[in-house]
């Protein structure tokens, strides 16, 4: 009787395990903020007494007097733009602040709030300094002075700031601030109240008394 032959089956080969593929986590894009684009433009720089360099707006700045609705349109209009120029602003304003030897930390210097920009020399109180306010119903922006700047040595650094709160609403920053310094505290015969004198871009007046105003001991009104 023939011995049966066995057959061994050839082992099977087994097929790599197929590694999964991990799709890469997209980084998440910030959500835009709607409007209609509005917005400004910075172009040359000017150095300040002080040593600080700001940038000065191309235009008058119509974006800051577009909308009240804050939470879309803000100093300079709406959007990234927005976003990016305010931290500019904020970012030359701490530089002033350096360089004239005032802290955000001991309450003094900036203080940005949706519709005023104001600064303090020894401490935020009820009234400020020195601030630019934006008016959207009136389409105007004010310029308040609180203290007799003209008594102080170092008064450039007085003028500093003003000069850097009127590069937020006018691209002729440095003229406007020696027109309304020299109508406030050289001249003899200032400008009459309610008449109004162009100076770069902008009309600016001293008003008459008016409950909608800011309080101040000078303020001025600056209108395209």
């Amino acid at each position: 009787t023939p011995i049966p032959t066995t057959t061994v089956e050839p082992t099977a080969t087994p097929s790599p395990t197929a590694i999964p593929t991990v799709a890469p986590t997209a980084t998440p894009k910030p959500t835009p903020i709607p409007g209609d684009d509005i917005g400004v433009e910075f172009g040359d720089k000017v150095t300040l007494d002080s040593g600080v360099e700001i940038s000065v707006l191309t235009d008058y700045n119509n974006a800051g007097l577009y909308s009240k609705d804050t939470k879309i349109y803000g100093w300079f209009g709406d959007g990234q733009d927005n976003r990016d120029n305010s931290a500019k602003k904020e970012k030359e304003m701490l530089a002033l602040e350096d360089a004239i030897g005032v802290t955000a930390t001991n309450g003094t210097g900036f203080y940005a709030s949706n519709f005023s920009m104001e600064f303090y020399w020894g401490g935020v109180g009820s009234t400020p300094d020195l601030a630019l306010y934006r008016d959207v119903d009136n389409g105007c922006y004010y310029l308040a002075i609180n203290y007799d700047i003209s008594e102080r040595v170092r008064n450039y650094e007085d003028r500093d700031v003003l000069r850097m709160l009127l590069s937020i609403c006018s691209s002729n920053p440095i003229e406007l601030e020696n027109w309304i310094y020299n109508d406030c505290f050289i001249t003899n015969n200032p400008i009459a109240e309610d008449t109004w004198a162009k100076v770069g871009d902008s009309k600016v007046c001293f008003p008459s008394y008016d409950e909608s105003i800011p309080y101040a001991k000078w303020i001025y009104v600056i209108k395209q």
